[in-house]
């Protein structure tokens, strides 16, 4: 799926829908709804531990996704900056503020939860 931006110039990367939702879902678990928000490095560093290995395997592959989703999901109105401070703030917000407007295709995703799961992996190196 390709990603939004609040900048029209900007480049609008494609990205693996599956990833997209997972990332997207966890970000938006993670922040809340109201008070300071969080960092981005708040964020990639609660994010480790809800995304599965196999498809995030290093803190790189997480940050980049979750700079590209946060973005997206910006421009979309589903979080929103706190302030002009540096580094910046975000907080989410709960309410669709484009009813009708899904913000990513539906799709199946893996219970990595589940060993019986195909692809489930054997152990986690690292």
């Amino acid at each position: 799926m390709q990603l939004r931006h609040r900048n029209p110039q900007a480049g609008r990367p494609y990205v693996r829908s599956d990833k997209y939702r997972l990332v997207s879902q966890a970000v938006l678990e993670l922040l809340p709804e109201s008070g300071n928000g969080l960092t981005a490095e708040e964020l990639v560093a609660g994010l480790g531990s809800l995304l599965p290995f196999p498809l995030f395997p290093t803190a790189a592959s997480i940050r980049w996704f979750m700079t590209a989703v946060r973005i997206d999901l910006e421009a979309r109105g589903r979080i929103q900056r706190v302030g002009q401070r540096k580094p910046a703030r975000y907080l989410a917000r709960r309410e669709d503020p484009h009813p009708g407007h899904p913000v990513g295709p539906a799709i199946l995703i893996p219970d990595w939860t589940d060993p019986a799961t195909p692809g489930f992996p054997c152990h986690r190196v690292g």
